[in-house]
């Protein structure tokens, strides 16, 4: 039993692509691992057993059992609650999106630890000042942001301090580090935050990928467990050719 091709060699010597026929109830058969995955997924397992009786699986397939869930295991869980908290303040609304390009035309100013632009850019350190000035961030958390604050300040004359209320348009991965260092609640209670819509999209599909990863590394090891745990199925040895 097989989800991939069946090449065989025809009677002149040829190589082809021949039809696949399922064998007759009750016969003992192989199972790979592709046809193991799509029954599974199909929830056929229990029926395709019971229609042969015995099914075999090669054993080579044991030891990439355990390394291929730890290859979809998330080592970062950081990363998924990071998005997930800036996530529910967008779809909230205390985080607005900004949706065409041309609303970033009014004087919004921008905030962005990490990129390198021509325009004006304000850093880390000038957002978490004014909130800290004001009281909402205690000591040991600005200590600890201004640690990663790579960049001085921006402040000059013709870019004034930041101030409370001010809407600001904050790059993700500058959110990020708020987030992550705990303070996206309090520079969210003191500016008006704003991203791009491209922003909203890019934590939108991390989210939807760490779903799917999650969801994939669950039928990975269920399957196996089902197979494990059924006698119909049996592990073999085979040899592989050179």
């Amino acid at each position: 039993a097989t989800n991939g091709f069946h090449a065989r060699e025809l009677e002149n010597g040829r190589r082809a692509l021949l039809p696949l026929e399922c064998a007759q109830e009750g016969i003992r058969i192989v199972a790979d691992v592709s046809a193991l995955i799509t029954l599974h997924r199909l929830g056929l397992l229990d029926t395709v057993a019971n229609y042969f009786g015995e099914i075999l699986v090669p054993e080579g397939y044991l030891p990439t059992i355990l390394e291929d869930g730890k290859k979809m295991a998330l080592h970062q869980r950081s990363l998924q609650q990071t998005a997930e908290r800036i996530s529910r303040l967008v779809d909230g609304g205390t985080i607005v999106t900004i949706n065409q390009p041309n609303q970033r035309a009014g004087n919004m100013p921008t905030a962005d630890e990490y990129g390198d632009s021509s325009e004006h850019r304000y850093h880390l350190t000038d957002l978490i000042q004014p909130v800290y000035a004001a009281g909402l961030v205690d000591d040991t958390s600005h200590q600890r942001i201004s640690k990663v604050c790579a960049k001085s300040s921006s402040v000059n004359d013709e870019h004034p301090a930041l101030a409370q209320f001010q809407d600001v348009l904050i790059e993700l991965s500058t959110l990020e580090t708020l987030t992550t260092f705990g303070l996206l609640d309090a520079i969210t209670g003191f500016y008006r935050v704003h991203i791009a819509q491209k922003a909203r999209t890019d934590l939108r599909q991390r989210l939807d990928a760490i779903r799917l990863q999650e969801e994939t590394r669950l039928w990975h090891f269920d399957l196996w467990n089902q197979i494990r745990i059924d006698p119909r199925f049996m592990f073999v040895s085979h040899s592989v050719p050179q």
